[in-house]
């Protein structure tokens, strides 16, 4: 006859285990996935120095120090299975967020991984605004079907025109809200998250929508560029990757076209501020 465990114990269990992850969620926004999250957060702790200032790193590989596990591993890592494990780390280097290389271990062929640190600061960077910009309200959040500027004053003087003569116009909304200063400013910022979520889509972007969205309107709100001059950097960026794309050897292919989009945009704006 079995004996049952009473639930005080369990809770006490509860309040003393060790056998806990410390998984910050901002991973998960930056990886656009549970999962990928979960294993970016690993990943980010085998990165930390130890309890003495060393790194846990042993691995040296082409001057970088290197993370090196078995598809198996991530199981008593943090749950992971196997083709779990593949898929999330195929995320996070789609997503410019780790480096993996193949490389012999102990004499045997072996994934090695790292932090791509330019990509990964990049996006933590971008998340942390977003997360901020968000709580604060300054960037609109869907309800209803249409797109609202919660609280505060709006970065952007308010008097944006959008070009609905551009030949590609079909990929923007249909906007039928009434002209006031404040309708106009939100309008502008839905033309501007809506035509970029469907060109990133458009090369393939599986990130979640608000992500795309966010990094749209952080992008226009630094060019500081009215509506119709912003959407003209976009569809720079645009043809600019289809013609990388189209120049690729036979068989050949950009690794990730959302991302390439995306860091040819991010450098028209930045020429768009020098000049």
């Amino acid at each position: 006859m079995s004996v049952r465990v009473p639930f005080e114990r369990f809770l006490a269990w509860e309040q003393t285990t060790h056998d806990t992850i410390d998984f910050k969620k901002i991973y998960v926004d930056m990886a656009g996935d549970l999962v990928s999250g979960l294993m970016l957060s690993q990943i980010v702790f085998w990165h930390l120095p130890n309890r003495q200032g060393e790194s846990k790193l042993r691995v040296q590989r082409g001057g970088h120090l290197w993370i090196v596990r078995k598809r198996t591993d991530w199981w008593e890592d943090c749950r992971i299975t196997p083709k779990q494990a593949d898929r999330g780390l195929a995320i996070l280097e789609e997503r410019g967020l780790i480096v993996t290389e193949l490389g012999k271990f102990n004499g045997a062929p072996m994934k090695h991984l790292r932090i791509n640190e330019a990509g990964f600061i990049a996006i933590w960077e971008e998340t942390l605004e977003g997360i901020s910009i968000l709580t604060k309200g300054a960037i609109p959040i869907p309800q209803e079907g249409k797109w609202i500027s919660t609280e505060g004053e709006d970065p952007f003087p308010p008097d944006r025109q959008v070009d609905l003569d551009h030949p590609d116009n079909s990929l923007l909304p249909e906007i039928t809200t009434e002209t006031t200063p404040e309708r106009s400013f939100e309008r502008d910022q839905q033309v501007v998250a809506e035509l970029v979520l469907g060109i990133s889509r458009e090369f393939g972007d599986t990130a979640p929508e608000r992500s795309i969205q966010t990094r749209a309107l952080r992008i226009w709100k630094r060019s500081r560029l009215p509506v119709s001059e912003f959407s003209e950097i976009v569809y720079q960026a645009r043809a600019t990757t289809r013609l990388y794309q189209g120049k690729q050897q036979a068989g050949g292919a950009i690794r990730s076209k959302p991302a390439y989009f995306f860091e040819v945009l991010e450098s028209l704006v930045r020429l768009n501020e020098r000049g």
